[in-house]
């Protein structure tokens, strides 16, 4: 009776962790995907110089914003996903109010 009681106390454990692994892999790809898509931005930034595609680049920065929005909360990465995502949304403001 302790052994049974004990293993369906192990497995509710075990889900639980694989469900946090599962949350952490997800969020962990979803700020791999938006870094990688920083870099472009700002590769593509760099090579025009007189920042002539304002709406490119607001299109670019709403996609990142939606890709971090994907961190899941109680992540490791989710620290890292909430400071992309006020820097960027601060540069959509920027970029929109120049319109």
């Amino acid at each position: 009776m302790a052994a049974q009681k004990l293993l369906a106390n192990y497995q509710a454990n075990l889900g639980m962790v694989e469900s946090k692994l599962k949350a952490e892999r997800e969020s962990g790809e979803a700020l791999d995907r938006a870094n990688v898509q920083i870099a472009n931005l700002l590769a593509s930034a760099s090579n025009d110089a007189k920042g002539g595609n304002r709406d490119r680049s607001i299109s670019q920065i709403q996609t990142i914003i939606n890709q971090l929005g994907k961190v899941q909360k109680g992540t490791t990465a989710y620290p890292e996903a909430q400071e992309l995502i006020q820097s960027a949304q601060g540069k959509l403001k920027q970029l929109k109010s120049q319109k």
